[in-house]
Formats: C-alpha cells, sequence, structure tokens
C-alpha cells in the first residue's frame, strides 16, 4: 500500500488523483492496490486503452468522439488491479484526459484523416466547429441510451430478485395441509 500512496502522492494529473483518491476509499480493494506489478499510471493507461477501443467501434458509427463517466472510469480502474494477466501497452493517440489536447488533435487522431485535406472540403472553420459539435452530440447521444440501457437491466435484475424473494416468502408464508393433517397415513 505504500508504493501505491507514494505513486499516488506523486501524481500532477488529476484524473489519475481522482481515480487514486477512489481507489484508496475502496476497502476490498487494498490487497490489490499492493500488488507489485501494477502501478497508478499504468492502470490510467489501461483505462485510455480501453476507451480508445470504445472510440475505434464508435467511429464505425460515424463518431469520432467518446468519452466515460465517472463510474466506468472506476470500474476500469478496480478492473485492472483485480486482474493479474492483463497486458497495457503504450498506444499512439491524442487525449485531453490531462488536459494538453486540443480538439484539432482529437479530431485527426479520431478520425485517422489528414486533417488538412478534411479542412479542404470544408469552406469555413465554423463548418469544423458544427461537424465536432454534430460528432460530440451523437457520441453523447449514443453514450446516453447505452447508459439507459444499462440502467433499465440494472432496474430489472433488483425487479427480478424482489420477486422471487416475494415468492420465497410466500412459499414459506403457505400451509402445507399434509403437514397439518399427518403424512397422509389418514
Amino acid at each position: 500500500m505504500d508504493k501505491f500512496n507514494k505513486e499516488l502522492g506523486k501524481a500532477k494529473n488529476p484524473w489519475i488523483k481522482r481515480i487514486g483518491n477512489y481507489l484508496l476509499s475502496r476497502e476490498d480493494l487494498y490487497e490489490n492496490l499492493k500488488k507489485e506489478k501494477k502501478s497508478l499510471e499504468e492502470c490510467f493507461q489501461y483505462i485510455l486503452n480501453e476507451l480508445a477501443k470504445k472510440a475505434e467501434k464508435a467511429k464505425q458509427n460515424g463518431i469520432g468522439f467518446v468519452s466515460g463517466d465517472d463510474q466506468e472510469l472506476y470500474d476500469l480502474a478496480v478492473h485492472y488491479y483485480d486482474e493479474n494477466n492483463i497486458k497495457v501497452t503504450k498506444e499512439n493517440y491524442r487525449t485531453n484526459a490531462n488536459g494538453t489536447a486540443n480538439e484539432n488533435q482529437l479530431l485527426n487522431k479520431m478520425q485517422k484523416q489528414p486533417l488538412k485535406a478534411e479542412k479542404e472540403k470544408l469552406k469555413s472553420d465554423t463548418e469544423i466547429e458544427e461537424k465536432i459539435n454534430s460528432a460530440v452530440e451523437k457520441a453523447l447521444d449514443s453514450y446516453k441510451k447505452e447508459q439507459k440501457e444499462l440502467e433499465k437491466k440494472r432496474k430489472e435484475e433488483i425487479k427480478a430478485k424482489k420477486m422471487q424473494k416475494a415468492k420465497a416468502k410466500q412459499n414459506l408464508d403457505q400451509l402445507d395441509i399434509f403437514e397439518i393433517l399427518g403424512d397422509g397415513d389418514v
């Protein structure tokens, strides 16, 4: 745990600090945070890699950007520390996760098209802005839809569990006529 705390103390990226503090808040993860072959920096790289994979899938649907809500990022961090066989590589993509990338860099990398060729097709900077805004809106809509579906599934699972418990309780509360009359030897 000392190694993890030292890493967290040295971290300058606010996202790494936020994720590290979340992991520390989970007592059930303390043993995993002690793993020598794991690091907070590599954990963050793993999260970025997973978001990049999600971006590639989104790109196939015409969306050039992707993001993750806090819980999704935390879940990825927990997964990284839970699993022993995760191999993390340094991928070549741009991100604004540390606040250093700009929209043009993101657009260039995520669409994997030369930005100059794209600008030649567009007549003005406002068209570029509109395209970026449209892509962001599509990504957000897709993400919101995905989150609603997940929430709906969670609610259905909770409802199913409650119904199972109610049925089990109802079965316990029902009188067994054979038990009252005896074993049927009458």
